[in-house]
């Protein structure tokens, strides 16, 4: 099956070596703590920033400023996180930290022409339902976004294929504070505009990058921009990002649509309710996600590229990781639940349980990261147009689903759609993945 290594079945056996066994547990839970404190950190905050926000904002306008951020989300997934994993495909098959940062940096010229169209896009979405006011303040940030974004995806992506986890650890939690920082002065100079959540979060990603560029690549006189390997890069990272970027929205789908739908159907206060609640769930997920994707993802890219992988049955160990914390979770959820949204929410939410929306969000994080696992594996090895062929077929039932739900039963309902849109999700990525590892399981069998 095209996309998986069965050509590397047939090399010689003396060139085919056995995979080294998993670290000792010390080792190992010392490269998982490197890799997830920074995200720890940032989850911190996290609950301090909601916390402070719902206290500067009115119900209406947090569930606004919540909405604009879920759009920057999708704005990010046809932009940076597309570039990003690209790159990876790209990098892997270069061995020097030298030549990935000068491709990096000649793709990475290329991708700031498709950042610019976005933020245009979003600037006139900005001035169509906040303001000229609040559009006109993005405009301005977006200018040193175009420029500092593709650096930090380069740099990012050249440190997570190296495993300089305490790096990229840093990197997310010093991204957290200045965000934090930048939000909260922009939000009392603005007079509390919608705008500043999306404004403070880009700005804060350019100063930290501006801040860490230099440790993460090293001297500016060694960067050189490979103009002419780009160019021949080309063809293969637009077959690559596009269909990474036609799969954003449906990602986007799963992890947003329920506070729009929500908005549509029940108000923007119900929206920002359910927005941050989601954003207070899935924030401790994303240091569980980041820190497997830092350890494994890089193992998936070294068998697509021929080499040993650092951890045996990568694939196996993310999804039992996954299963266990994020049934921790989920138990944690339900004990915290009723205390933590009033900590959170400080304006009244008549009509909405707060506490009993985080059981629902928990276990539909729960399946997400799971089918990160799924997902990751596939891009990996190419078969990004099938997992976007099966995501795409999903969309619509959970669109429905959630809709419907959402209609009938509110925040709750919203939230127990999800969970059914998550399980669907998770069940296709793994059947797909599956379905190519039987195709590779065959090919070894004729290879011997």
């Amino acid at each position: 099956m095209p996309g998986w290594p069965v050509a590397r079945l047939r090399q010689p056996a003396r060139q085919r070596r056995k995979p080294r066994s998993l670290p000792a547990i010390p080792k190992f839970a010392k490269q998982a703590f490197a890799a997830g404190w920074g995200q720890a950190f940032a989850a911190l905050l996290l609950l301090v920033s909601i916390r402070v926000y719902t206290q500067e904002y009115g119900p209406d306008a947090f569930g606004q400023a919540m909405l604009a951020l879920g759009a920057l989300a999708l704005v990010d997934g046809v932009g940076s996180m597309a570039f990003g994993q690209t790159l990876a495909q790209l990098l892997k098959d270069l061995e020097g930290r030298s030549e990935r940062i000068a491709l990096g940096l000649g793709l990475g010229q290329r991708f700031s022409l498709w950042l610019a169209a976005l933020a245009v896009l979003s600037v006139l979405g900005f001035w169509y339902f906040i303001g000229p006011f609040a559009a006109a303040l993005l405009a301005l940030a977006c200018l040193p976004h175009c420029v500092c974004e593709p650096l930090r995806v380069t740099a990012q992506t050249v440190a997570m294929l190296e495993r300089r986890f305490t790096l990229l650890s840093a990197w997310s939690a010093l991204e957290a504070v200045l965000i934090l920082v930048l939000t909260v002065a922009i939000i009392r100079v603005s007079d509390a505009s919608p705008a500043a959540l999306v404004i403070g979060q880009i700005g804060g990603r350019a100063l930290a990058t501006l801040l860490l560029l230099r440790p993460a690549m090293g001297p500016k006189a060694g960067w050189e921009v490979d103009r002419n390997g780009a160019a021949e890069a080309m063809p293969a990272a637009l077959s690559i990002g596009w269909v990474l970027a036609a799969m954003a929205p449906i990602g986007w789908f799963g992890a947003f649509a329920d506070r729009y739908i929500l908005g549509a159907t029940t108000g923007l206060a119900a929206a920002g309710v359910l927005a941050a609640l989601s954003g207070t769930v899935s924030r401790p997920f994303a240091i569980v996600s980041s820190a497997l994707t830092n350890l494994f993802r890089a193992d998936f890219l070294d068998e697509a590229a021929y080499r040993t992988p650092a951890h045996t049955h990568p694939l196996r160990r993310w999804l039992l990781l996954a299963a266990l914390t994020g049934a921790m979770g989920v138990v944690a959820f339900a004990i915290l639940g009723d205390w933590l949204a009033g900590f959170l929410i400080r304006f009244e939410t008549p009509g909405i349980d707060a506490g009993s929306l985080l059981v629902p969000l928990a276990i539909s994080q729960t399946l997400l990261l799971m089918s990160h696992a799924f997902d990751n594996r596939l891009m990996a090895f190419g078969r990004n147009r099938a997992l976007l062929t099966a995501l795409t077929a999903l969309i619509f039932v959970g669109f429905a689903v959630i809709g419907i739900s959402a209609f009938r039963f509110g925040a709750e309902g919203a939230a127990w759609g999800r969970v059914f849109h998550e399980t669907l999700r998770c069940l296709a990525v793994a059947a797909l993945v599956l379905l190519g590892e039987r195709a590779l399981h065959i090919g070894k069998r004729k290879a011997s």
